[in-house]
């Protein structure tokens, strides 16, 4: 009556999408430093995206690239094909505030971004202190559903594994190395 015709899928007025909740699957998360293995909750919490990573692990402080502050935290260190160790949290003298209204990934890079767009494998991050505290929420947070939002296309950049590891763990991961976890701790605040 209207002369409206179907916009949608299949000739119809409606149209198809699909939506996605992410969580942790426990027992297909697990993760290992030098064959000695480390157990989800309790030694790491895992971010709920699927993907695998093993390798060298090359350390970044604190991960960021803010442009028009000077700060790179990847001067002279080639991250492809490796895993990302960095410390949680922003630089000294940067807050959340600095980034806001930028665009990630031209004017500024987190941890995770970075590492996508230079072919790292994953990131571990040495935990914040906050998230020390809330280690336990933290970590049921991960084992319930994520809300349900729309399913967009991928952007070309792989998903990578992310985990925030124990004191335990980062003392395995840094155990003969030049750096160690408390001077690391430090510069983690």
């Amino acid at each position: 009556q209207w002369g409206v015709k179907p916009g949608g899928d299949d000739g119809s007025y409606f149209q198809k999408f699909r939506l996605a909740s992410r969580r942790i699957e426990p027992e297909l998360t697990n993760a290992s430093v030098n064959d000695q293995s480390f157990n989800l909750g309790e030694d790491f919490i895992a971010e709920p995206a699927p993907g695998q990573a093993g390798g060298r692990i090359v350390y970044v402080g604190h991960g960021y690239m803010i442009r028009d502050k000077g700060v790179d935290a990847y001067r002279g260190v080639d991250v492809k094909g490796k895993i990302m160790l960095a410390v949680e949290g922003f630089p000294k003298g940067v807050s959340f505030q600095d980034l806001r209204n930028k665009k990630v990934g031209e004017d500024y890079d987190t941890p995770e971004t970075y590492a996508r767009a230079h072919g790292a494998m994953g990131v571990i991050y040495i935990p914040s202190q906050s998230t020390l505290t809330f280690w336990q929420n933290r970590h049921n947070i991960s084992l319930s559903p994520s809300r349900v939002k729309l399913e967009r296309a991928p952007q070309g950049a792989a998903n990578i594994p992310v985990i925030y590891a124990s004191e335990k763990m980062v003392r395995a991961i840094l155990d003969g190395e030049k750096l160690n976890y408390d001077t690391v701790r430090k510069q983690a605040g």
